[in-house]
Order: structure tokens, then sequence, then C-alpha cells
């Protein structure tokens, strides 16, 4: 009984779940401002503009004593800001981490907010989880608000895009254009222009954009195409862009830096000729010092063997690499009794052989 007793608690102790993780601090930095002690459900006072660093500092503790003497090991934390991307949320994992007992932890998440955001408050939350050494988890929820806020009037340049943005020798450029519209109001009868006065780059255009939220007609977008002159010298050349809004009133501007490059025609290498010739010169004409082979074939014809058959041998010209030593002749290792000679001496042994012992045996019979 005592044995079941101890083993009901045990399982009672890990499926339970306890408030000894909290988080005792939270910092705000919106911009360049930092709201200190967020307590829960407070909307934070300084307000979000669209493009924003957020950053969020959060100091855990861990409540159990030191007496107690119980870590809380492998807390995990999500920050989320909900529903302010289109309506989907920003989130962020820390790294898991461990807290002694009765001791704090400090850690530090960072978000940019899109640029496309739409005005309203939405709310952030950090959700903390652990185990401590007896194995209880340990959790906090923790929620406050973040407010968002768009200027009246603004629109921004947010790309200005050179495709390339060094030139040489083929000295076609492009350069794209985003300017978006990031305030309250719609920005109609707007001017923009693109200029690069070192080598005759003039643009103007005039556009409208509306208000709004993750929309194609908060942009205008253009890409511009021009040529950089030859003799345009090589160094570093600005591009300016420049927009005009609200009846004239206000203006945004950046500035794009073209790369202009000396242009270099590199020689295609000459490849040999196949006969071993060599390159001669960056013309591209080449030289060859190699012998011209000869344009005959040899053939030799041995006298009648004593089969009656006349052979011939068929000798091919030989081709002399340049630098290569002319061939020389090698004594011949052919056998004296496979010579064509000798086998003609023979046969005119063997008649003569056979003439005088014919007379022979005619004398013979003449004496008898």
């Amino acid at each position: 009984m005592i044995m079941l007793a101890a083993l009901a608690a045990g399982v009672s102790a890990a499926g339970a779940k306890g408030d000894d993780l909290l988080v005792s601090n939270v910092d705000v930095k919106i911009g360049s401002k930092t709201t200190k002690s967020v307590d829960q459900g407070e909307t934070v006072s300084r307000e979000a503009v669209p493009g924003d660093k957020v950053e969020i500092k959060i100091e855990f503790l861990n409540n159990l004593t030191s007496d107690e003497d119980l870590d809380i090991e492998d807390v995990d934390t999500t920050v989320t800001i909900e529903g302010i991307d289109d309506g989907d949320d920003l989130e962020e994992d820390l790294d898991t981490f461990d807290i002694r007992a009765g001791s704090h932890k400090k850690e530090t998440v960072t978000f940019t907010l899109p640029l496309e955001v739409g005005e309203g408050t939405f709310d952030v939350t950090i959700d903390a989880e652990g185990e401590d050494e007896n194995g209880t988890t340990q959790s906090v929820l923790m929620t406050f608000a973040i407010e968002v806020q768009k200027e009246k009037h603004e629109l921004r340049i947010v790309k200005a895009d050179l495709a390339p943005s060094t030139v040489s020798c083929n000295r076609n450029a492009q350069l794209a254009v985003d300017v978006l519209n990031t305030g309250q109001e719609d920005e109609e009868d707007n001017t923009i222009t693109v200029t690069g006065s070192d080598f005759g780059v003039d643009f103007k255009d005039t556009y409208s954009v509306y208000e709004g939220e993750f929309d194609d007609d908060m942009h205008f977008t253009r890409l511009y195409s021009f040529t950089v002159p030859k003799d345009v010298a090589p160094g570093s050349y600005p591009i300016a862009i420049k927009s005009t809004f609200d009846d004239g009133r206000k203006s945004v501007s950046k500035s794009v830096d073209m790369a202009v490059q000396e242009c270099v025609v590199q020689e295609k290498p000459v490849t040999p000729p196949s006969n071993g010739g060599s390159s001669a010169g960056t013309s591209g004409t080449s030289t060859s010092t190699a012998s011209k082979p000869s344009d005959t074939t040899t053939v030799v014809v041995t006298q009648p063997s004593s089969t009656g058959q006349t052979t011939a041998q068929v000798i091919q010209p030989t081709t002399v690499q340049p630098g290569a030593s002319k061939p020389t002749a090698t004594a011949s290792t052919e056998s004296l009794f496979d010579s064509p000679m000798f086998l003609i001496g023979i046969i005119i042994v063997e008649v003569l052989i056979v003439v005088v012992g014919i007379a022979f045996v005619a004398y013979l019979m003449r004496r008898g």
C-alpha cells in the first residue's frame, strides 16, 4: 500500500502544473524610444509606424525558493505579434534555457513591422514553459499590446535597384523603382524624376498611389532602361530618384551609384594547328615550323621468288614533327637465307648441276 501511494504521488507530481515561472519585467523599445515595465494587458504608450523595429526585453523569474532548490529546466519561449502581417502572425522562438531557484533570466527578441501594415492595435504574447527538477511543468503566459499609427501623408522609395550596377563594354542598364504609400491618405498626381546628369539619364513620370494595407494600388513601380555612353570615363556616378507628393509640399528621394569600368577586350586564345604549329602574335594568325610531309607513297618491288610470284612492299610517307630529328636509316636485320638473290643463286646452281649431269650421262653413252 505504501509503495502504491508513493507511485500515485509521483504520477500526480509529474502531471501537475505550477506557477513558479514568472515574467517579472518587460521593456519595449519601438523606434528609438523605450517603454519600461510594461504590465499584463497594457498597451505600450509609444506608437509604432510601418517598418518600425520593436525590441522586447523579457526578464523571467524562477519563484521557487532557495530552500526548495529546484531548477526550472528547458524553458521554451515563443513571442508573437498577432495578425499584424496581412492577418498572419509575426513569431519568434527563443533559445531554450534553465533558471536556478530564486534566480532571474533575461532574454531579448526583435521584430521588424511590415511596411504595408494597417493602423490598429495588435496583441503581443509571451508564452513560456519548462519543467522543474520534481517533474512539475512550470509555465507562464503574458499579453500586452502595441499600437500602429500612420503619418497623414507619407511615401517611401522602397526599391531602387540597378541591373547591372557595374558596366564596362556592354553599357546597357536598367533601374527598377518602387514607391509605396505608407500614409493615411491617397496621393494623386505625384511626380517622380530619375536623373543621372553625368551620362544623360533624365526620366520624369506622373503617378498616383492609394492608402491601404497589402494592396497593389499602394505601389508605383517602373523599370527605366538606359545606355551609358562609351565616352564616359571609368568611375562611380550617382543616379538620383526623387518624388514629390501632397500637392508638391513633400518629397522623398534616394540615390544609387552606377560603376563604370574600362572596357578591356580579351583576345581569344588561338588554338595551335593539329600538325604541331605554334601561334604567332595576338592578331589571330599562326605559323607552322613543321616540315611538309611527302605527298608520295613509295612502292618497292622485289624480284620473283622460287614460287614465281612478284611481291611489293608499300612504304608510307614520314611526317617530321617540329624540332624533331629527321629519321635516320637503320641497318637491315633481314636474314641472308631469306634474301631473293640467295634464292636465285640456289636455282642457278641446281640448273648447272642438272646440265652437268645430263652432259655426263650423254658422254658415257657415246663411249659405250
